[in-house]
């Protein structure tokens, strides 16, 4: 029989899991959607598209308040593509979209007349651009490719815990809060 600090403990473990799947099901449709639309390397969306698939991925393996992160070993993929994918993600994350890593942002200045990355050379004095490595049009399907291997395994545990601390609850008239175990505040 489980305590009752047993089961708050898998509550909230079921809470960690919930959230950690409803990231990476953001990521995984914004991974869809521009592997289908991003066809240019230069389309004004590649770069909004990229860091917020990057958040929405990273979001479970970086600490949060009041719920930590996912244990270490969501991060550990059976397919070496994968886990070089995964580990690529979070290197992202940290280096290039959530901080500005010196060794990762490189600032250029172009003196009047030198081309800038777009091949255009400034004619009203100098100029300047950012140069970071960042993936290339493919990344967005491997990254499709992650969040579903990922996302089934979240699939599969959460629907687990469902069923053993739930699954016996029957003819509830309201919904229950994970968390605490009660049925919601609603406010006005």
């Amino acid at each position: 029989m489980s305590t009752d600090a047993e089961n708050e403990g898998r509550r909230r473990a079921l809470y960690l899991l919930v959230v950690a799947r409803a990231s990476i099901l953001a990521a995984f449709g914004i991974a869809q959607y521009a592997d289908r639309h991003i066809t240019e390397v230069n389309d004004p969306q590649l770069l909004p598209l990229q860091e917020a698939l990057i958040v929405a991925y990273s979001r479970p393996f970086t600490h949060s308040e009041g719920l930590g992160a996912l244990p270490s070993r969501w991060s550990r993929f059976a397919d070496p593509q994968l886990q070089k994918r995964h580990d690529s993600a979070i290197a992202l994350r940290n280096k290039v979209v959530s901080h500005t890593d010196v060794d990762e942002f490189r600032v250029h200045v172009y003196p009047r007349g030198v081309p800038g990355p777009d091949g255009v050379a400034y004619s009203k004095g100098a100029g300047v651009a950012i140069a970071t490595e960042r993936p290339m049009l493919p990344w967005f399907k491997g990254m499709e490719l992650l969040c579903q291997d990922l996302g089934s395994r979240l699939n599969q545990a959460v629907e687990q815990e469902l069923q053993t601390l739930f699954g016996a609850i029957s003819g509830a008239q309201t919904p229950i809060d994970l968390l605490t175990g009660e049925p919601p505040v609603r406010s006005v």
